[in-house]
């Protein structure tokens, strides 16, 4: 991993805009204690500032071989990442890593025993079309119910086969087992079209 230095790197967050002077001193001595450029980007506001940044350090993200396991750092921190940032620019992101190094990003506790298998969600009907389900149906109807609670309409459990090769991630870190699909394999599509309600 090369060293990066103040004049490589573009100190930019949301909207484009620069970073304010706190946050760049910050992002300055991270990059002076690590060369990880990932332990700078953590410096940042998960919610605007961290994707921005990677965004417009892409290249030494990715020279230092540390792109794919930043995404998924920034995609799990966030609370709701596709009400932050739309599902294009996740596929924007999706589009340039590694497919096997973005899978490997995360030491995943479980595992699917076939190339095909079941996920779920638990969401509002006009929610299905989304990156972000679970292999654990239990945590989907957990995710129906809190949307029955504070909207109590069209709310449900989805059901949906996926193949491996339609899967960006799979990720435990909020206890979700979670499964994080690639919109770039045109698995949107196939879900509205194939989802089944089945509570």
């Amino acid at each position: 991993m090369s060293k990066w230095s103040y004049e490589d790197v573009q100190f930019m967050g949301y909207g484009g805009n620069q970073l304010p002077v706190d946050q760049i001193e910050q992002v300055k001595s991270a990059m002076e204690q690590r060369d990880n450029p990932i332990e700078a980007m953590l410096c940042l506001d998960r919610e605007f500032d961290q994707l921005p940044f990677l965004d417009s350090n892409i290249d030494y993200f990715m020279d230092s071989g540390v792109y794919e396991e930043a995404l998924v750092d920034i995609y799990v921190c966030l609370r709701m990442p596709c009400k932050a940032w739309a599902i294009e620019t996740w596929e924007y992101f999706f589009s340039m890593a590694d497919e096997e190094k973005l899978m490997m990003a995360r030491n995943i506790p479980f595992s699917p025993a076939s190339p095909t298998f079941n996920i779920y969600r638990g969401c509002i009907q006009d929610g299905i079309r989304a990156i972000s389900w679970t292999m654990d149906e239990k945590k989907a109807s957990w995710f129906a119910s809190i949307y029955e609670k504070n909207l109590a309409e069209n709310t449900g459990v989805y059901e949906f086969t996926v193949s491996l090769d339609q899967v960006a991630f799979c990720a435990n870190d909020r206890e979700e087992f979670e499964v994080v699909l690639n919109p770039c394999t045109g698995i949107l599509d196939a879900i509205e079209q194939e989802a089944q309600l089945i509570k």
